[in-house]
């Protein structure tokens, strides 16, 4: 993958080019509290400057799909369009085989600031970027026997969820906060594939397998539950790069409608009830900056800010933004801005499941 530039679309010298000149990558990448790139950064988000538009991941979304080796355009937070290259890896399959995939990757603001993360040897400014990886059973067709043995697995993981004490408590606290009229789908994010019970290469063990079976059959429940009390049938769409043929088939054979590639972002809208446990992306700050959904479902914020396993640059903390894993669901400040806007109430709590999750409805003067 080559190194982006900027597109010579504005004219000027721009921060990037300043930097590339005065500094090489290897001084920009060990002394990040003295990067001008992250400070400028820093100084765009603080004056407001969207880290994610519907624009930037369209764009990125259509990028994804050209041939490796082909110029990509990807927007960034300063306005600047920025080429990048992506060469077609060396690597392949042992049968010689070889199906690459180019999906999209998102950046909050603690990533796009920290001048250690990956994310700077390809483009610092652009919180959207497009990953390519080797992947062949995401197209594999799946055997009936697979197919089968999915299925009745599922059917299983629905009983024990539904005769759960959790269930019980989490449609009480549900039905008593939503307002049904005010939802017409249901967008899932990061669930988790069901293909691993099932993938030997794949096991993690007994826990961390069921947690998708039953965040999937969550959302059945959350669809049925404003379904009986609008009187009218709740779309459910899921969105997860990670699902292989075998998972689509199941899930569309329940009611959920796949959204490949990051289609169930551009879909959400005041309508719409975001539904995700510990996605792999800065879903909170990506719906704060292109949404307000009418609901949210999804994990509660760590109690302790700056318990990432990285620590922040300095003048983050002097800042006082919150600083959490990079890794996962991370707040900031305009995600607990957006916040205020709701009715918060943590809905349900299961270790092995899904964490502790937070039902957010947006207040009535807030619609």
């Amino acid at each position: 993958m080559s190194k982006s530039i900027p597109a010579d679309d504005s004219g000027g010298t721009n921060s990037l080019e300043r930097t590339a000149e005065s500094s090489s990558n290897e001084s920009i990448m060990t002394v990040p509290c003295k990067s001008e790139m992250a400070q400028e950064m820093w100084a765009l988000y603080q004056k407001g400057e969207p880290l994610f538009t519907r624009k930037m991941i369209e764009n990125a979304d259509n990028q994804a799909r050209l041939t490796l080796g082909k110029e990509m355009l990807l927007y960034g937070i300063d306005g600047r369009k920025y080429t990048v290259t992506y060469d077609e890896p060396e690597y392949k399959f042992k049968d010689g085989s070889s199906i690459y995939v180019s999906g999209l990757s998102f950046r909050g603001i603690h990533m796009l600031t920290d001048t250690n993360e990956y994310g700077w040897k390809i483009a610092p400014f652009c919180s959207t970027l497009i990953l390519v990886c080797k992947d062949r059973t995401r197209y594999k067709e799946p055997s009936s026997s697979e197919l089968d043995a999915v299925r009745a697995r599922f059917q299983d993981q629905q009983v024990m969820w539904h005769n759960s004490e959790t269930y019980s408590s989490f449609v009480t606290k549900f039905e008593a906060a939503i307002v049904p009229d005010r939802v017409e789908k249901i967008v899932c994010f990061g669930l988790g594939r069901l293909m691993s019970l099932w993938d030997t290469s794949h096991v993690h063990g007994t826990q961390n397998r069921e947690r998708a079976w039953v965040q999937h059959a969550m959302a059945l429940t959350m669809a049925k539950c404003i379904g009986l009390a609008s009187g009218r049938k709740i779309s459910l769409y899921t969105q997860d790069p990670d699902y292989r043929s075998v998972d689509k088939k199941v899930l569309e054979e329940v009611g959920f409608t796949i959204c490949d590639d990051s289609k169930g972002l551009l879909m959400t809208d005041e309508r719409t009830l975001v539904f995700s446990v510990a996605p792999l992306m800065p879903l909170k700050q990506i719906i704060a900056d292109i949404a307000r959904p009418e609901a949210m479902v999804w994990d509660m914020p760590h109690q302790q800010a700056n318990s990432a396993s990285r620590a922040a640059p300095d003048w983050i903390k002097e800042n006082r933004e919150l600083f959490t894993s990079y890794n996962i669901n991370e707040e900031s400040s305009r995600s607990l801005a957006m916040k205020e806007n709701y009715n918060m109430q943590q809905i349900a709590s299961s270790r092995s499941w899904f964490g502790n999750l937070e039902l957010l409805v947006k207040k009535q003067d807030c619609r």
